[in-house]
């Protein structure tokens, strides 16, 4: 996503333009999952009008489940779209930190009679690329009652830059959980391409399709929706023929918070006839469990602890059905796939006929965790290549884990289930991942390695602040002195984004990148939470990492020559009895007033 002329990328891409880069250490605030997004796109077809008043009527309790205990949604994006019957395309955009915020909008919107076509795949593209504060795994829900008449036909590679492979691509990378909420379906028209798409997106990025009559609206969004909150993945089963599914094992979960949830949704009825009884979710022994909430086309249920099988009981044969088990947790894996072993993040997706391994990222689980990797496909669970056992890099890096070489990818979309071993601890998480072809892609691998290019053509702050209880007697007057510093180097700016600010903490033990932003209100945010923890650091240490860190993060070009930026250096004397404050200033991209000012106004805080 670009803004102001910055690249914001998602979780570890951190480079210029969110490309495949070289080896950096993690920034803390980059990897950071506990806050996510909400994007709705609704249709302003008349059809759907009624549909709206019980929509925003029930959003607060879906957003208060979605939001969880942490109520952890921190923004919102409304698209209200239309094609109108005059062919006029209609929208109505808006955005907030707050639900309360789209209520002026919601108070706004007109709907209209639409014409044939709705391109509903571009509109999702527009809704998750309009503000560069939408989150990663966030929540994207469509809300609409006809197919989507941009979509192109299915292929089984990533080769194309049609609206479907973009959507595709972007919701991967951002691990965007796509739902489909489509009213009153139709037999003659949800076996159309404009319809199916929304199978295959649902598919290829292990979102839901979701089909439902309009009255009910209320009962899927308070009853089904209000459960997303951080969902992961246990095991899907995507297309499957309903009458013909013996067995699923639940995999054990000990990262969890609440029960494990399954989704059944009905695909559709390749019968002749239209009616049929809707599928149910039962034990080995032919018991079936109680549906949270059920439809003509889904049930939900909330799963007994303990339960370790599940099957699926259907009295019709021509049903074409998809399953998901989920649970809400915060730990998951970031994955990604490199040619080259210098790469420290690379492509989203694996490229056929390109030896390649992966790279990974786990999050919420320990650093001595085991993780084994393994290619399953997403309709039977079988499978695909063996498993791999990850292994720790030798150099510091976001992605700390590589997996085994791979000669090749199964075409289309798969999966990729991932074991974790944590002491007596064990979780799956099963992902989504799709092959894709060379043929539209450039043939250059494009790797810096050591540096953060992004950086390159901006002014960059680092504040390296040792971590320890000699530093936490002056933590809030930093602060404050900080604070007053980057309030001068935004004054100082065109109110572009020019600067990049970054935080280390460091200790005699580890170097951490707290924070790497160029929005100074977020940067402070991060600084305050930090030298809050800091007032409180009763550790003593009589040596520190200090020059590790300028070693890290200082930036180098392809020959490992440093390229200094301006640095701030707060470290204790051995003593204890006394500070002491380095300023280290090569570059002179930074205006005389703000470093004299700076420097000043941090010396005085430790007089």
């Amino acid at each position: 996503m670009l803004d102001q002329g910055r690249c914001f990328c998602a979780p570890g891409y951190y480079s210029k333009y969110c490309e495949n880069r070289g080896f950096r250490p993690a920034v803390e605030s980059d990897v950071s999952l506990q806050s996510r997004s909400l994007v709705l796109i609704f249709s302003l077809s008349t059809s759907m009008e009624q549909q709206f008043l019980d929509f925003r009527a029930n959003l607060p309790g879906m957003v208060a489940g979605m939001g969880g205990v942490l109520d952890d949604i921190s923004s919102y994006v409304f698209v209200g779209y239309v094609s109108t019957s005059a062919n006029v395309n209609t929208y109505y955009v808006t955005g907030g930190s707050q639900l309360s915020d789209l209520d002026q909008m919601f108070d706004s919107l007109v709907f209209y009679t639409p014409s044939a076509s709705q391109p509903f795949l571009g509109v999702l593209l527009m809704a998750l690329q309009t503000y560069s504060n939408t989150k990663a795994f966030s929540n994207v829900l469509l809300f609409a009652d006809t197919g989507a008449s941009d979509a192109g036909d299915p292929t089984d590679f990533m080769s194309r830059n049609t609206y479907e492979h973009t959507l595709i691509s972007t919701t991967s990378i951002w691990r965007y959980k796509l739902t489909f909420i489509i009213s009153n379906p139709q037999q003659q028209r949800i076996l159309t391409n404009s319809f199916d798409v929304y199978r295959r997106l649902a598919l290829a990025t292990h979102g839901d399709l979701l089909l439902i009559n309009k009255n009910d609206t209320a009962k899927v969004m308070t009853e089904v929706l209000s459960n997303y909150d951080k969902t992961e993945n246990l095991a899907v089963r995507y297309r499957f023929n309903c009458s013909d599914f013996p067995m699923l094992i639940i995999p054990t979960e000990n990262f969890a918070a609440g029960a494990t949830k399954v989704l059944l949704t009905v695909d559709s009825n390749d019968a002749t006839k239209s009616a049929f009884l809707p599928p149910s979710l039962g034990d080995l022994n032919g018991v079936a469990f109680e549906a949270t909430s059920e439809g003509a086309f889904y049930s939900f249920y909330t799963m007994p602890a303990g339960t370790a099988y599940v099957r699926v009981d259907s009295q019709n044969t021509n049903l074409v059905c998809s399953m998901r088990v989920f649970v809400t947790s915060g730990s998951t894996l970031l994955l990604s796939y490199i040619d080259n072993p210098s790469m420290d993040i690379g492509y989203p997706f694996p490229y056929n006929g390109v030896p390649q391994t992966a790279s990974g990222l786990p999050i919420g689980v320990s650093k001595t965790a085991l993780v084994a990797l393994q290619s399953v496909d997403s309709t039977a669970g079988s499978a695909l290549q063996g498993v791999s056992i990850g292994s720790k890099r030798a150099l510091d890096s976001t992605y700390t884990l590589t997996f085994a070489v791979s000669q090749d990818c199964t075409p289309g979309p798969f999966s990729q289930s991932a074991e974790f071993y944590d002491g007596d601890k064990r979780a799956t998480r099963v992902l989504p991942a799709y092959c894709s072809s060379l043929g539209s892609q450039c043939p250059v691998t494009n790797v810096d390695v050591l540096a953060d290019p992004r950086q390159s053509r901006f002014r960059q702050i680092i504040f390296a602040v040792e971590n320890s209880e000699a530093l936490s007697a002056v933590a809030q007057n930093l602060l404050a002195s900080v604070t007053a510093a980057i309030a001068l180097l935004e004054a100082d700016g065109d109110g572009g984004w020019n600067n990049q600010y970054a935080l280390i903490l460091y200790d005699d033990k580890e170097v951490r990148a707290v924070s790497s932003t160029p929005i100074a209100d977020d940067f402070s945010q991060q600084f305050t939470a930090s030298m809050n923890a800091l007032a409180k650091n009763e550790a003593k240490i009589t040596t520190s990492l200090s020059l590790d860190a300028i070693h890290k993060w200082c930036l180098r070009d392809g020959r490992q020559k440093m390229l200094y930026r301006p640095a701030l250096l707060l470290q204790s004397l051995r003593s204890f009895r006394e500070l002491a404050l380095d300023v280290i200033f090569h570059s002179a991209d930074l205006p005389l007033q703000s470093l004299f000012a700076m420097s000043l106004g941090l010396q005085a805080m430790l007089a």
